[in-house]
């Protein structure tokens, strides 16, 4: 289980750890995260004994990440914490996207970003250490695109969605049509869910909207406080759940 932290104790002993330390750069004095952790626009995501990630604002709605892990946890288990840690981005920040610097002297680095779908954007020859230029770098980016076209637990939000408002419609005796299958269109309601229910009511309503508009579905708005107009209903947004509040019989003008 992953959660955020601007303490800086528990993250300074991985940063020093002999086997994490000379791949942070900066020769080998120790690091005090500290003052990084305490400024509220950087994100410290941790996995109590594990190690975790900062998350450091590059432009608006881009972060950087760096990752600080312990030998022992870098199998299995870190990979299903990643997955918990990027879904978490994306859904309680205004994250949009997420860069990596990957060495080449580095490859658990690079097979970790690879595994988890970060893209190479470009890569620099013989760039690093900045001291010392001597290996290439790759250059990665992980979207919120990447994310929700992967995420299991989008998907099964949007199914979730998807049943409970067509079982609105039946019990309302609505005439509008039962939505067909489409994992695309699942994947992408279940995202905006989860940022909903995270309280990224207005993230979640443009993202969706955007998606929509590409796929060819109808957007969605905000008509009140809480309450978001997906064309077939009015969905209620209380205590980091969804209702439907009330059921079409007809299209939406």
């Amino acid at each position: 289980m992953i959660y955020r932290t601007m303490n800086a104790a528990f993250l300074n002993e991985v940063a020093n750890h002999d086997d994490v330390r000379p791949f942070l750069g900066g020769g080998a004095e120790p690091l005090d995260l500290g003052p990084l952790l305490s400024n509220p626009a950087v994100v410290a995501l941790e996995v109590m004994g594990d190690g975790g990630w900062l998350l450091q604002p590059s432009l608006p709605g881009v972060y950087e990440l760096h990752t600080l892990f312990m030998p022992h946890a870098r199998g299995k288990s870190y990979f299903a914490a990643a997955r918990e840690a990027m879904r978490w981005m994306f859904t309680n920040t205004d994250c949009l996207e997420i860069i990596t610097k990957c060495p080449d002297d580095n490859p658990g680095a690079r097979m970790a970003a690879s595994v988890m779908g970060f893209r190479e954007r470009f890569r620099r020859e013989a760039c690093w250490p900045p001291e010392a230029p001597a290996v290439g770098v790759s250059y990665r980016v992980f979207s919120i695109d990447d994310w929700f076209t992967r995420d299991k637990v989008a998907l099964l939000e949007g199914r979730k969605f998807h049943a409970a408002l067509e079982a609105a419609k039946i019990e309302a005796g609505s005439a509008l049509v039962v939505h067909p299958e489409d994992e695309a269109h699942d994947r992408a309601v279940g995202a905006a869910a989860l940022m909903v229910k995270a309280g990224q009511l207005a993230k979640a309503v443009g993202f969706y909207s955007r998606w929509a508009t590409f796929a060819g579905y109808a957007t969605i708005e905000a008509v009140g406080h809480n309450l978001i107009d997906v064309r077939d209903a009015i969905v209620e947004v209380s205590g980091g759940e969804m209702r439907v509040l009330l059921v079409r019989h007809a299209p939406a003008e």
